[in-house]
């Protein structure tokens, strides 16, 4: 009935040359058609009554009243072909002349309505319709020959060539990652060859080019094939780059920098913007050249709190434009379109929003307006959209960091088993000593909170009261207390595990500092700290496992290096540490003894992250992307680990988001709830956005 209803709508703008229920927005279309009939006096005024009454049937808004079979259309058409002489009454007009217009319109409006119909079928196959200018468009890509899109929060999956013809984004397929390319009249994307681990891509003005970060690289590579080019080297952990007009590349390294810039052909970067100490700043991100060519705007990370800012590449100037917000773009409908961002690390529901924009005085001249709803967007500010200069739009569906996820006991053989608790913000479970209670961090619309699952009882009780984030539960040996990292501080804070007593303050830092693992006796806690261009790993030595009286305890160093490592796990004997550097070009796990000095293993070979030992020290797991891996380990008198074996795979949260219980025969993990299957594949594309954009925040 929708088809043949179709057919009717594409015959009559055929035959009278505008279409039957237009409308200059979307919402008074769709008003018309739902409340209105055609403007049947636009038909020629010589249309046969015939051709009247089969269109008249195919637009009967009641659907058991529509004409119920096309062929009856072709009958129709086909016995006034045969005869029109016998059925030439017209409604209206003149009478009829020897070859009227619409006749001679017709054969033409016949091969127009089969050609529309053969456009529809492309476009089913494609999932990408080209729509008329002007009118907004809806669909879904979606490629299940891929696993997933890259994991991790330091970069963005996916962008949009600036002619929106082409989409670069990065996924994984097995246990590879890398950049492809999917031309919008295509319907598989390509892999481009050599781009391994690549993140966080970006055109050339032109988009003939797609740049993109790897191994401690900025690279680019040709859209229509060729070997990568490797631009500079830069720091750990990107986020964010653009391409600008006069072939300027600006990136943000990541971590505690600013911006720098580069040419598109290559060179030594030049610093463009500097952290401000006096005012707290902690990273420069995610920065776009405005229209001009000289403007970049950016994101200003101050702990938890996300600004938006613009900086003149000319003079160096910066100004202030929009607080609690990350990740804007310039979009040419006169709008600035940004995430937003509230203190806790990231938006509520991933929502977008958008404020009239003055790109030629570089100012806001509105008020913002929230846009989109349910976009990925993690707590490092990166948010998955991406604009066209002509209005369209891609997303990742998924929501921000407070999305729900489910606990689930996990097999060695991948069997789950769901928690009986319902979906919450969950993240960084932690299982006690005995295995009978869990930490984990819960979010809340004021941040994260420390609560308890209690498995016997199966109750859940909130343990920290704090502002901001309080995240990274570890339990002390004994199980009495539980460490965490209390972001808002930059402290970290133990708390009785009964609730009897206040957090107290074990260590205060600079940055942002993570507990991990306990030695057995209580009396060094390991932690790793984000230092941006790098993470180090350093532990507190307590008195007898119960803090000192004097005051904070103190911080030694144990591994400080220009490289990332982070997550580090003591064995239960306490004389070895397990974590993740990504020293290789990538992730992989290493060992060394604690607290030193000694050599160090490598444990993993293809990957690998977010240690955990099993309780007899005889095990160590890992996560290999989508995939928990394990070793034998043998460390009596020496070091030495086994070749890697997979247990299963299964998509699940990745990063420090899991434990093992204590038999070692389960692991506790975490899985997003109702999108699994279909947001880590799916893309959501929308035509002409702009034309939304437009009425729902107005230019004044």
């Amino acid at each position: 009935r929708a088809d043949i209803w179709a057919f009717g709508m594409v015959l009559f703008e055929m035959l009278a040359g505008q279409r039957p229920f237009y409308h200059r927005s979307l919402q008074d279309t769709l008003a018309a058609v739902l409340r209105s009939e055609p403007d049947w006096d636009a038909l020629p005024a010589d249309t046969p009554l015939a051709i009247r009454r089969l269109l008249r049937r195919c637009l009967e808004k009641d659907p058991k009243r529509r004409l119920r079979d096309i062929g009856e259309a072709r009958i129709a058409l086909e016995e006034y072909l045969a005869d029109p002489a016998g059925s030439s009454v017209v409604m209206a007009g003149p009478a009829i002349l020897p070859q009227p217009a619409w006749q001679r319109a017709l054969p033409w409006a016949m091969a127009g309505v089969l050609g529309v119909a053969l456009i529809g079928a492309l476009w089913t196959l494609l999932r990408a319709p080209a729509a008329e200018p002007g009118v907004l468009t809806r669909s879904t890509l979606e490629f299940p020959a891929l696993d997933r899109f890259a994991s991790g929060c330091c970069g963005r999956y996916l962008i949009l060539s600036p002619d929106g013809k082409r989409i670069a984004f990065t996924a994984g397929s097995g246990n590879t990652t890398q950049l492809y390319l999917r031309p919008m009249d295509q319907l598989e994307p390509v892999p481009v060859p050599n781009t391994e681990n690549a993140t966080t891509p970006f055109f050339s003005p032109d988009g003939r080019w797609v740049a993109f970060f790897s191994g401690g690289k900025l690279k680019k590579v040709a859209v229509e094939g060729g070997v990568p080019v490797t631009l500079c080297d830069v720091q750990a952990d990107p986020r964010g780059g653009h391409w600008g007009l006069d072939d300027t590349i600006v990136f943000a390294a990541g971590g505690r920098t600013g911006l720098s810039h580069v040419p598109a052909g290559g060179g030594t970067p030049e610093a463009l913007t500097a952290l401000d100490a006096e005012k707290g700043e902690d990273a420069h991100r995610w920065p776009e050249f405005l229209p001009d060519g000289s403007t970049v705007l950016f994101t200003v990370m101050r702990g938890n709190k996300f600004d938006i800012e613009a900086v003149s590449l000319r003079t160096g100037e910066r100004r202030l434009l929009l607080e609690h917000g990350s990740q804007p773009s310039y979009a040419s409908s006169g709008h600035l379109v940004y995430a937003r961002m509230v203190l806790g690390g990231a938006d509520l529901l991933g929502t977008i929003m958008a404020v009239p924009f003055d790109a030629e005085r570089v100012e806001v001249t509105g008020s913002p307006v929230p846009v989109l709803e349910g976009v990925q967007v993690f707590g490092g500010g990166a948010a998955h959209l991406a604009l066209s200069r002509n209005g369209s739009l891609i997303t990742l569906p998924g929501g921000g960091m407070g999305r729900e996820m489910a606990l689930m006991w996990v097999d060695r053989q991948g069997k789950t088993e769901p928690l009986p608790l319902a979906p919450r913000g969950f993240a960084h479970p932690r299982l006690s000593p005995g295995g009978r209670r869990l930490a984990l961090d819960i979010w809340n619309p004021s941040g994260k909170d420390i609560w308890l699952y209690d498995f016997g009882r199966a109750t859940l009780s909130r343990l920290t009261f704090g502002i901001g984030d309080d995240i990274s539960p570890v339990w002390s040996p004994d199980g009495r207390r539980v460490a965490f990292a209390a972001l808002e501080g930059r402290e970290i804070r133990w708390v009785p595990a009964d609730g009897s007593g206040a957090a107290e303050t074990l260590v205060s830092t600079e940055i942002g500092s993570y507990p991990s693992s306990w030695s057995p006796d209580g009396k060094a806690l390991v932690f790793w700290e984000d230092g941006g261009t790098s993470a180090d790993i350093s532990f507190l030595l307590l008195e007898d496992g119960q803090g000192t009286s004097a005051g904070p305890a103190k911080a030694e160093a144990f591994l400080h290096t220009e490289f990332m490592e982070l997550h580090p796990a003591l064995s239960p004997d306490g004389r070895w540490v397990a974590y993740a550097s990504n020293e290789s070009g990538r992730y992989e796990i290493y060992g060394r003894a604690f607290p030193g000095p000694g050599g160090k293993w490598q444990i993993s070979t293809e990957g690998g992250f977010a240690p955990v030992w099993s309780r007899n020290g005889r095990e160590l797991f890992f996560l290999d992307s989508n995939k928990m891996m394990v070793v034998d380990i043998n460390a009596e008198t020496v070091f030495s680990a086994s070749r890697p074996r997979l247990l299963f795979e299964g998509s699940f949260r990745g990063g420090k988001n899991y434990d093992v219980s204590p038999d070692g025969k389960r692991f506790l993990m975490l899985q997003e709830t109702g999108q699994q299957g279909t947001s880590q594949t799916q893309m959501h594309v929308t035509l002409n956005w702009f034309e939304e954009l437009r009425r729902r925040v107005p230019i004044n």
